[in-house]
């Protein structure tokens, strides 16, 4: 069962809307019911969060924003269906605070050259304590067409809450980000090529009471040992083109990337490539607008190369590789009103060729036996309609127009 609740406000504070508020709340709520042989196992998650920006625009495009968020968050497990509230067992319910102050200012300091500075403090309960995170970019115009830009900074995140049952001590996971950019944009045709390379410091890393153990289930409880000892790096480059001029009303795009990532963190017995991480991705689109009826219609190509899977007869650690993935889907879409009030009616095939992908494997306790992890289906259709209710109405015939 899970349940979201969302709302935000934003509003221009002075007659020349130099000063504007943004600001949004929400809750949201997530039950998970286990079972694992007889016991009835379950979980719960439940977040409200805040969040408010004061923008101040001054001229030249430059900007100053100011805003904090804060989030209230309690998790709490439970077996045979009834919340652990004993005193033995109240360990199994936690709670985080988390609050966050923040700065950033755009400014141009010539016409060619354009940056973006920002400074970033948070603060975490269940890490119990402060950090501190600057960030920055820069975009120079090497042409009318086309600029290169530089970006780099920290972030940091909150352990995974479960790793906080059994060691309270845990302080904030970190990331240092460095991103190189070009772009060219000209006659509706689009060019981006971007490097990067992330280094991770002070991520979790669980010692098993056995030595040499592995435990590959994903939903496994952590109540051994854990320190924030781990490390890694993640480094790649991205590739998009996207070309909405060559085909009348037509739009055609292409996305590659490759990653090149290794991590020591988790359960992991050694720095390896995690099992999340695929070298090669690959994205071709192309979307169609007819004018009369209204609709859209859209195909996607995605392929994603194999990823590393848990092989306990095989010495080396994560060495294997999944299949290749390949997925062939089409989306339909049609823009028409009820009542004056805007509608889509769509229809998407995922996996039209019906391609036995496979995700993962998993192994018997001795090794012997193995599952293929797939999709519930191979192929799957969804057929659906959108309507927004609301006075300020956008109908099809007002967006054919514009």
């Amino acid at each position: 069962d899970n349940l979201l609740l969302t709302s935000s406000y934003q509003n221009a504070l002075d007659a020349k809307a130099k000063w504007v508020m943004k600001s949004g709340a929400s809750y949201s709520y997530n039950l998970d019911n286990l079972q694992v042989d007889a016991v009835k196992m379950g979980r719960t998650e439940q977040r409200s969060q805040a969040r408010a920006v004061f923008v101040r625009s001054f001229e030249g495009n430059n900007s100053l924003a100011i805003g904090t968020e804060g989030h209230f968050a309690k998790y709490d497990l439970m077996i045979d269906n009834s919340s652990l509230k004993d005193e033995k067992k109240s360990n199994f319910s936690k709670t985080d605070s988390y609050g966050a102050l923040f700065i950033e200012s755009d400014f141009y300091l010539t016409r060619k050259l354009a940056g973006r500075v920002g400074l970033r403090s948070e603060y975490s309960s269940l890490a119990s304590g402060f950090n501190v995170a600057p960030r920055f970019s820069l975009a120079y115009k090497t042409g009318t067409y086309s600029q290169v830009s530089v970006a780099g900074g920290k972030f940091y995140q909150t352990p995974d809450y479960q790793y906080y049952f059994y060691n309270k001590d845990l302080q904030f996971e970190n990331a240092t980000h460095a991103v190189l950019n070009y772009q060219l944009i000209r006659n509706k045709r689009t060019f981006r090529v971007e490097g990067y390379y992330k280094k991770y410091e002070n991520l979790v890393r669980e010692y098993p009471g056995q030595v040499g153990y592995f435990d590959a289930n994903p939903r496994r409880f952590p109540s051994g040992k854990a320190d924030n000892s781990g490390y890694g790096f993640a480094q790649g480059i991205d590739l998009f083109f996207r070309d909405s001029k060559t085909v009348n009303n037509g739009d055609i795009w292409f996305n590659y990337s490759y990653c090149d990532s290794k991590r020591l963190f988790g359960n992991y017995l050694t720095e390896a490539q995690p099992t999340f991480v695929s070298n090669h991705n690959l994205n071709v689109v192309y979307k169609h607008f007819i004018a009369k009826p209204m609709m859209t219609v859209s195909a996607t190509y995605s392929f994603t190369s194999g990823r590393p899977y848990y092989n306990p007869n095989n010495p080396r650690f994560l060495a294997e590789r999944t299949p290749n993935v390949h997925n062939t889907s089409i989306w339909v879409n049609y823009l028409t009103n009820i009542k004056g009030n805007f509608m889509v009616v769509y229809l998407s095939v995922d996996n039209i060729l019906g391609t036995p992908n496979i995700y993962n494997y998993n192994y018997s306790a001795d090794g012997k036996t193995r599952i293929a992890v797939r999709p519930a289906a191979n192929r799957t259709i969804l057929l659906g309609t959108y309507i927004t209710i609301s006075k300020k109405k956008v109908l099809p015939q007002d967006m054919q127009k514009n």
